[in-house]
């Protein structure tokens, strides 16, 4: 097989070709000057050029405008990894850079990998972004909280009882202990999770800590909820 792909390989040796290079609104454009015939102004009918050159000339400054918002957030982001989360609003960019920074968050990691006796780790940058949408959407409903540093506040204030309680969770939800050791996952933030339903649980928000429970069911969520209450209680009755 190798020798015979070798062999028409030989036939392209001295051609030349081309690779275009465009970004997503480049490549819209050539979709849509495709679809209407016209590869340029000169082409169109003249009582339509001149609004032609307008919609391209607007294209091209939001292509602009994306690539220069792109570095704007790379800055963003390099500027909090060198000065720290002091004042720093919460926001998606923030909180990745948060939960791959955290002390804590690696020693609660760590302690949940020992008492679990987890073997398996691993990194999905798929689940990460998840748990960062829906950790965003619970913090903007049901939390005053407005900077990092109130997360990391949250994190330190509660560190020993977020061990205890995901330790806890994880057995009496037998599913979740089991995903847990067939593909532990670190620095996808789930334990932000957990710093949040200890807050909820600490003023009995049950709205709030309904809302880490999505796809079950009313009672399924109602179950879930009331599993961690009873949890919480027994933790902190000790």
């Amino acid at each position: 097989m190798k020798e015979h792909n070798s062999e028409s390989n030989k036939n392209y040796k001295n051609l030349k070709f081309e690779i275009q290079v465009r970004t997503i609104l480049q490549h819209a454009w050539a979709e849509i000057e495709h679809d209407i015939g016209y590869k340029s102004n000169i082409a169109v009918p003249r009582e339509f050029r001149r609004k032609f050159s307008r919609i391209a000339s607007i294209l091209e400054i939001a292509d602009d405008e994306f690539s220069r918002l792109k570095l704007d957030i790379h800055n963003y982001v390099e500027t909090i990894s060198k000065q720290g989360f002091e004042n720093i609003d919460i926001n998606a960019e923030s909180l990745k850079l948060f939960i791959e920074q955290s002390y804590d968050l690696e020693e609660i990691e760590a302690y949940i990998i020992e008492k679990l006796e987890l073997k398996s780790v691993a990194f999905s940058e798929q689940m990460q972004s998840a748990n960062i949408s829906l950790f965003l959407n619970i913090i903007n409903t049901f939390t005053t909280f407005k900077e990092i540093l109130e997360i990391q506040n949250s994190l330190q204030k509660h560190k020993e009882l977020i061990k205890k309680f995901i330790v806890k969770w994880a057995h009496a939800r037998g599913k979740l202990l089991e995903r847990f050791r067939e593909n532990f996952e670190q620095k996808d933030g789930f334990i932000i999770g957990y710093a949040l339903m200890i807050e909820f649980l600490e003023t009995n928000h049950k709205e709030g800590l309904g809302a880490f429970f999505p796809s079950l069911s009313i009672p399924e969520k109602n179950e879930a909820v009331a599993l961690a209450v009873h949890i919480y209680k027994e933790i902190t009755s000790n």
